[in-house]
């Protein structure tokens, strides 16, 4: 298993799953400021949807803006990170 696909044992690693019309997505990411690392990605239903490991960005502007499809419908999902709590905007297209 890569470490892209891999976050166990990471530091300050924080995890969040949700699940809608039966389609598990999980957000996860860890960082550690000693050695400025980190890295968060996105899934659903245990695929990787996204990754990334930039460890400075435009806070007003999502992490992630992800189109998914659930049950044969696109959607946005917007993934936003303040510090060590994640906002989630998921919405039909």
């Amino acid at each position: 298993m890569s470490e892209r696909e891999d976050f166990t044992g990471k530091p300050n690693l924080k995890v969040l799953e949700f699940s809608h019309c039966g389609h598990k997505f999980k957000g996860s990411n860890w960082y550690d400021l000693k050695v400025v690392e980190g890295a968060a990605k996105v899934e659903q239903n245990g695929l990787l949807l996204s990754f990334d490991d930039r460890m400075s960005r435009d806070m007003r502007k999502p992490f992630f803006d992800l189109e998914v499809t659930v049950d044969q419908k696109k959607h946005r999902l917007e993934v936003f990170f303040f510090g060590t709590a994640w906002v989630l905007d998921f919405f039909g297209l």
